[in-house]
């Protein structure tokens, strides 16, 4: 399946906007002609009061797909415009609230007419289904921005807005134009081109390699040996070359010890003076 995974992300300023700029092809054909699967660990930091959004994907502004939490938790709303569908998912589960982390599950067959919805592993109540215009897949390009730029909208100005306006975008945690606060945490994001849920079932461990049953084995060093391979306690012979001390990490006592410290070379001034608002987070524009 495709897998697109993130570390805790909250909703809470600064949430964040991405525009990777290049629309996922296999992603979104799937999302349109096949069966899939989305799931994500959520933990929401207080109960929303108005409609906040959790995922969206799309050519600029354009309808797209989208997850989003009506108020009081009444239901989950995912759209999906590649198909004409509006999905309302009535959520059985009070205690989504509860500051804990919750699986959350949404499968929809091929058709797209039917979509199941799952709490912590438990079936909810039948989506409904209603429709929308459908939105054609945008085409997968190599944006001028990693180009030359013959257009000058993707140059040095910084007019993320012109950006947006001129790329496929993801958020999380808010929509695309930087509203509709989420308040929670999202985790381990995960689309599949397969319905993997069809009734009631235990929520799965982490998708982490690092976290599931048979973690990868530490990377070993290559190069040459460690200078200072000795035994604990044991002195170490710096000899008469040079050395670089992290954080003074080598050293427990510094008694008859004195540090030089070289001075930097090419120091180049930087700015720590920001502004603005930072609740949308774009990267070079790209």
């Amino acid at each position: 399946g495709f897998s697109v995974h993130y570390s805790v992300w909250s909703g809470i300023p600064p949430a964040a906007l991405w525009g990777p700029t290049i629309a996922p092809g296999n992603l979104l054909k799937t999302l349109s002609t096949e069966e899939w699967t989305l799931e994500f660990w959520l933990k929401l930091e207080s109960n929303p009061t108005t409609k906040s959004a959790m995922l969206q994907l799309g050519n600029a502004y354009d309808p797209g797909f989208e997850v989003n939490l009506a108020p009081q938790l009444s239901d989950f709303e995912v759209i999906n415009a590649y198909t004409g569908s509006i999905y309302t998912c009535p959520t059985q589960f009070q205690d989504l609230a509860d500051g804990q982390w919750h699986h959350v599950a949404f499968g929809c067959d091929a058709s797209g007419q039917t979509l199941r919805h799952f709490l912590d592993g438990q079936l909810q109540g039948n989506a409904v289904r209603s429709t929308t215009q459908t939105q054609p897949i945008p085409p997968t390009v190599i944006p001028p921005s990693l180009l030359e730029d013959p257009t000058g909208v993707f140059d040095g100005s910084r007019d993320y807005e012109t950006f947006r306006q001129n790329r496929f975008n993801l958020s999380l945690a808010e929509d695309r134009h930087g509203s509709q606060d989420l308040s929670a945490c999202l985790d381990e994001i995960r689309f599949s081109n397969t319905i993997r849920y069809s009734e009631t079932f235990n929520p799965p461990g982490s998708f982490s390699k690092n976290y599931g049953a048979l973690p990868p084995p530490l990377s070993q060093g290559v190069g040459l040996p460690p200078l200072f391979d000795v035994a604990e306690g044991a002195p170490l012979q710096l000899g008469a070359r040079k050395h670089v001390f992290l954080d003074e990490a080598l050293i427990d006592e510094k008694e008859n010890i004195e540090l030089t410290v070289n001075p930097p070379t090419d120091p180049e001034p930087t700015s720590i003076n920001f502004g603005g608002d930072f609740c949308v987070v774009d990267h070079d524009g790209t």
